[in-house]
């Protein structure tokens, strides 16, 4: 896989909700307006990347060509399996798995597929069109390569990605937001600070 003719990839996006799959250009408009507001895109640069974007309801579809594969389904791991089974079959022998998902391991869920060593988890801070940050998660038979190629993909589309080596429960971001969240609610309980000092200290 290289990434060197990015600014030419195809890009599928897919959902079997048709309602969804109708709206999903308009509510990128809505979410991008803050860009454009802000002088940081013009319209016409938005409308000519929408255009590069196909819509579809089959996933044999959206991933028969695709180097790179992410699932974005709710977080119910046999949901998450269902689909990585389908792209399993349909995708490109080389592509890379990807899963969206923060809270179930990508070791589990590649067990359904014939490819555990191409399976990642990628993981965006919500919200995503404007928190540049991605979560990597390593599985357990998820290859140095895998790592490495789904890193500089995601650099090279403007992601700030970093990389969890060892699956852990709630991986890196999560951990240290319960963290803060634990000392943010001893200082309320001790009185050192009101609910208001705190959320303008974080």
């Amino acid at each position: 896989l290289t990434f060197s003719a990015l600014e030419d990839a195809e890009i599928r996006l897919m959902d079997i909700d048709q309602g969804l799959i109708k709206s999903v250009k308009d509510k990128i408009r809505s979410n991008h307006k803050i860009f454009i507001n802000k002088g940081l895109m013009t319209p016409e640069e938005l409308e000519g990347l929408l255009d590069r974007i196909e819509l579809g309801t089959e996933i044999d579809w959206a991933v028969k060509n695709a180097d790179f594969c992410i699932e974005s389904v709710m977080e119910n791991l046999d949901l998450k399996k269902d689909v990585f089974a389908k792209m399993d079959q349909a995708a490109p022998e080389q592509s890379i798995l990807a899963s969206s998902t923060s809270a179930q391991l990508i070791t589990e869920i590649a067990k359904v597929t014939n490819r555990p060593e191409n399976c990642i988890i990628t993981h965006p801070l919500n919200p995503p069109h404007i928190i540049p940050v991605v979560e990597i998660v390593k599985g357990e038979l998820t290859s140095d390569k895998t790592v490495d190629l789904s890193f500089e993909l995601l650099r090279k589309v403007g992601r700030k990605p970093y990389i969890c080596s060892k699956e852990i429960p709630g991986f890196v971001l999560s951990r240290l937001m319960a963290a803060v969240w634990r000392e943010a609610l001893s200082l309320l309980d001790k009185g050192v600070a009101s609910v208001t000092d705190i959320d303008t200290a974080i």
